[in-house]
C-alpha cells in the first residue's frame, strides 16, 4: 500500500475528492435536540473496493467507498500528525442531515461515544457529510490503551472491529461494514512516518520525547492570537471553535501548525496558524537525556465576534 518516493508530492484520485470537498463544503454546526421517538431503520453499507492511502503533502488519509446495493457513501480518516486524532468524514449525495448530535458506535467490543461534530452541505446540495474525529487506536484490536491505577484489572483485549454505526446524524442509521482496521491503520502509520521525514525530522526523535511541550505565557499569547480575526469571518459575523495541532521545535517555537477539522474554517485556520507561529512560545519537549527535542501540542482555538 506504500507508494514510491516520487508519489509523495502527488495525491491519488481520492485526494482530488478531498480537496474538492474542502473547497465547496459549507459548515453548519450541529445542534443538539431531543432524540426522536421513532428511530430510523438501519441501512447497511458494504465496501466497494479496497482501502486506499492518500499520500498528501501535509497529511495522510485512508479512503474507501461503500454502498447499500443502490446508493453510495464514502468514509475518510485523515491524520496530520503521528498519534494525533484523525479527522473523520462520512458523506454521500443521498444522505439527509438532521439537527441532532451524532451517536457513533464502533463494533464489536467498543463503547458508544458521542463526540463533537459538524455537518456539511455542498452549495448545490449534492454532497452531505458529517465531520468528527477519533483516535485511531479505537479502530484497532489488541490491548486497549488505559489510564488509571496500575493495580486495576486490565480490560479484555479488543477484538477486530466489524464496522462503524452512525445514528441520529442522518435520516437513516448508517452501519458501515469496514471489516478489520489493523492493516489499514498500519499503512496510515507508515505514511505518517514518511511524511515526518519530509519535514526534515527523524521520526525516532519524536518517539524519544518523554515530556511534551509546555506553553509559556499562554494567556498572553492566546489573547494576541484572538485579535487576528479573518476579514471573511468578520463580514459574516461568524463564530467558530476548531482544534489545532502544533509541532514545536527544540527552540520552543512553532514549526508547523494545522487543524484536523478545518473544513469550512480554512480562513480561520490560516489566520490562527500564522498568529500562533508568530506569538506562541513553549518550553520544548525533552528526551530521556534531558535534551530539548521536537514534540506535538494540541489545543482548541475559539473566535467570537463581539
Amino acid at each position: 500500500m506504500k507508494p514510491s518516493s516520487h508519489d509523495r508530492r502527488m495525491s491519488n484520485r481520492n485526494n482530488g475528492l478531498a480537496l474538492a470537498l474542502s473547497a465547496i463544503l459549507v459548515a453548519q454546526p450541529a445542534v443538539a435536540q431531543t432524540e426522536p421517538a421513532v428511530q430510523p431503520a438501519v441501512v447497511e453499507y458494504a465496501p466497494v473496493g479496497p482501502w486506499t492511502v492518500d499520500y498528501a503533502e501535509d497529511s495522510c488519509a485512508l479512503f474507501r467507498k461503500f454502498n447499500d446495493g443502490e446508493r453510495e457513501l464514502w468514509i475518510e480518516f485523515r491524520q496530520i500528525a503521528p498519534d494525533s486524532m484523525a479527522r473523520v468524514l462520512i458523506g454521500g449525495s443521498h444522505l439527509v442531515l438532521t439537527e441532532a448530535e451524532p451517536h457513533v458506535t464502533i463494533y464489536p467490543g467498543r463503547e458508544a461515544f458521542d463526540h463533537w461534530a459538524k455537518t456539511f452541505t455542498s452549495e448545490d446540495g449534492s454532497v452531505r457529510a458529517i465531520i468528527t474525529s477519533l483516535y485511531l487506536h479505537l479502530l484497532q484490536s489488541g490491548e486497549p490503551s488505559v489510564q488509571g491505577d496500575a493495580d486495576e484489572v486490565a480490560p479484555d483485549p479488543l477484538p477486530e472491529i466489524a464496522g462503524i454505526q452512525i445514528a441520529r446524524a442522518f435520516d437513516q442509521t448508517v452501519a458501515i461494514h469496514t471489516g478489520e482496521m489493523d492493516t489499514p491503520v498500519q499503512a496510515l502509520e507508515t505514511c505518517m512516518t514518511d511524511l515526518v521525514r519530509t519535514w526534515g525530522i527523524d521520526p525516532e526523535e519524536l518517539e524519544r520525547a518523554v515530556t511534551p511541550p509546555v506553553p509559556e505565557f499562554e494567556k498572553q499569547w492566546r489573547a494576541r492570537v484572538r485579535n487576528y480575526y479573518p476579514r471573511t469571518g468578520l463580514h459574516r459575523s461568524r463564530n467558530t471553535r476548531f482544534p489545532v495541532v502544533l509541532l514545536v521545535g527544540p527552540d520552543g517555537r512553532v514549526a508547523r501548525c494545522r487543524s484536523p477539522n478545518a473544513l469550512g474554517d480554512e480562513d480561520f485556520e490560516a489566520v490562527a496558524c500564522a498568529a500562533l507561529t508568530r506569538f506562541a512560545r513553549f518550553n520544548p519537549a525533552v528526551d530521556g537525556e534531558g535534551e530539548p527535542t521536537y514534540g506535538f501540542w494540541s489545543t482548541f482555538m475559539v473566535y467570537v465576534t463581539t
